[in-house]
């Protein structure tokens, strides 16, 4: 990185000072902070708080104010703002390819980060693992999704084809998460390995094309702000899924091992969950720790489900994406 990729300049004779002061910081915070009361609020809701509480409501409210506000500070006629200093190209929004695009990066980015978060947890919980253990298990999807990001980069980059991967990686998503929708406890390490390959090999297929083809379908003058809209999907896709997922999983099984274990306070319930007092399990019983994991797995089942409806989404957009053949040398992420 530091060493051998070539440098490149996108704006030569501006001063850092002055790149500094192009960059649309309202922009930025507003987003940033949409975000954070987003994720905060799916993540209190039904844990901490109750989903009816003032505090969630109040964070649905206020983040759903920074984002009409941070819509509004995109469009050029705002004061001080230029279609070239905002972060977010609102006419994007306009074209169709391009949000499709934008769409099916974001659900292939949820899809692929629930896998990762989730069974490197499903082994320390089921195995036993240390973190570094459990992460080594990823290797096949990992290994399997940068093949097919390679190959389809390449296959693209040949033919201008680029739906049929679409379509052929968001299946291979909705089949590996329906298999990791059934995991038990007892399901073999090799059975896993499989189902984190299908996803790997779907995921990869079609998580990075968006980036190129919205260049090749898009004014060349416009390349910079066609990648930033892909990446705001793409954004949007990891922040908005981990944190569905997250309070999907912490509710449901927090309220089931309360219920499995009445007698012991919430908080250390909860300690258990995140993995502060992992402990805990390992102190009970054969027949009440094989019940509290089947809990927890059981819980992980239904975040899979996140995964099945993201490869539902990449499907969708793969089938209504214009089907043509594209002339590559305007992507330049592939002539390279």
């Amino acid at each position: 990185m530091l060493f051998l990729l070539p440098s490149h300049n996108p704006r030569p004779g501006l001063s850092i000072i002055r790149r500094l002061r192009s960059i649309d910081w309202i922009g930025v915070l507003l987003v940033t902070s949409s975000l954070v009361l987003f994720t905060l609020a799916l993540l209190f809701g039904g844990n901490q708080y109750a989903w009816n509480s003032g505090i969630v409501i109040g964070f649905f409210v206020a983040c759903g104010v920074l984002a009409i506000l941070f819509g509004l500070s995109q469009l050029s006629f705002m004061p001080g703002q230029t279609k070239e200093r905002r972060i977010f190209p609102m006419h994007y929004f306009l074209r169709k390819d391009t949000v499709l695009l934008a769409v099916a990066t974001g659900a292939g980015s949820c899809g692929m980060f629930v896998a990762i978060y989730y069974i490197p947890l499903f082994f320390q919980f089921t195995r036993g693992d240390t973190a570094i253990k459990a992460a080594v298990r990823l290797l096949p999807l990992i290994c399997l999704a940068v093949f097919s990001t390679v190959a389809s980069g390449a296959v693209m980059s040949m033919t201008g084809l680029y739906t049929p991967w679409y379509l052929f990686g968001s299946n291979l998503v909705i089949i590996g998460f329906s298999l990791l929708h059934t995991l038990t406890p007892d399901t073999s390490d090799s059975a896993i390995y499989g189902y984190l390959s299908l996803v790997g090999l779907g995921t990869g297929s079609y998580v990075q094309l968006g980036f190129a083809v919205a260049q090749a379908i898009n004014p060349k003058s416009e390349t910079s702000a066609a990648i930033s809209f892909v990446m705001q999907g793409q954004l949007f896709g990891l922040v908005i899924g981990l944190a569905i997922a997250g309070s999907v999983f912490v509710t449901h099984v927090t309220d089931d091992l309360i219920a499995l274990f009445p007698s012991l306070p919430t908080s250390v319930v909860k300690d258990a969950i995140a993995g502060t007092n992992a402990e805990l399990i390992k102190t009970l019983s054969p027949e009440l720790q094989a019940q509290a994991l089947d809990i927890i797995v059981n819980c992980m089942d239904r975040v899979y489900i996140l995964g099945i409806v993201a490869g539902g989404v990449s499907m969708i957009c793969g089938i209504f994406l214009s089907h043509r053949r594209l002339d590559m040398k305007n992507a330049a992420g592939l002539v390279a």
